[in-house]
């Protein structure tokens, strides 16, 4: 018994040595670990909002090419937001543009109506991106913060 009491004060006494170690490695590994998790998550915001438009946009040129004869581009321009319900991109920063515009000679069956949301993703944003003169989170004045999305459907 004494071999292993004297075996468990080794062990005890060698680890007690470096009880600092662990921490002093932790101080200088956990920084990046959150800027590393912070960045992640941020793309991933980032990703599931473009994800959503490019949704948001093919599901309007759909509608727009069954609608595509209606008289104003309206009706078309308020599915669009009827779409954006529930995805997570707000429709208030969202620009529609829909070419051809109604009453167009070119806007007839079998020819391609274009749908193009411009989104303004800096509300996606809770990285510091270099707005209102403050100092930009690193990295994150590279991205972009206006995304352009367009869909393409036949007239029918």
């Amino acid at each position: 018994m004494s071999g292993i009491k004297i075996r468990r004060r080794g062990v005890t006494r060698r680890f007690a040595k470096r009880s600092g170690q662990g921490i002093t490695e932790m101080f200088f590994a956990l920084p990046i670990v959150i800027v590393a998790t912070m960045y992640i998550v941020q793309m991933g915001l980032i990703m599931n909002a473009y994800a959503s438009l490019k949704e948001v946009a093919r599901e309007s040129a759909r509608f727009a090419a069954m609608n595509a004869l209606a008289q104003n581009d309206a009706i078309i321009t308020s599915q669009i937001a009827v779409y954006c319900n529930g995805t997570g991109v707000e429709y208030s920063d969202i620009t529609p543009s829909i070419s051809p515009v109604a009453n167009d000679a070119s806007r007839k069956s079998g020819n391609p109506i274009a749908v193009t949301l411009s989104y303004n993703m800096t509300r996606k944003f809770f990285l510091p991106y270099g707005s209102s003169g403050a100092k930009p989170f690193p990295g994150m004045n590279v991205i972009s913060h206006t995304y352009n999305v367009t869909a393409t459907s036949t007239i029918e």
